[in-house]
């Protein structure tokens, strides 16, 4: 990736469909993060907090600087979870 695409801050939002930049840099984010290094090779797992990442519909990222330049450039992005234990999935209705 060239240096000056590179990301240094990201914000994560939780259940909100429809935001725009100005919503990105003044609503308060579920996560948010400067990037290291080790954050953009793979080599390291960012840990996101249980309680704000349960029951969640969509997640919105907001790529708010970069390294160098004013274009961000993101190949890939990972989330890991489990259902929450008694959950039964036969029991879950599709929305939308």
């Amino acid at each position: 990736m060239e240096g000056s695409s590179i990301s240094k801050s990201a914000k994560l939002f939780t259940n909100k469909i429809s935001i725009d930049f100005a919503d990105a840099e003044s609503l308060p984010a579920s996560f948010e993060a400067e990037l290291s290094d080790d954050d953009i090779t793979g080599e390291k797992e960012l840990e996101l907090k249980v309680v704000k990442f349960s029951s969640i519909d969509s997640v919105t990222v907001f790529i708010e600087s970069s390294k160098g330049g004013d274009l961000s450039a993101l190949s890939c992005i990972k989330f890991f979870g489990a259902t929450v234990d008694g959950t039964n999935m036969n029991e879950l209705k599709k929305s939308g």
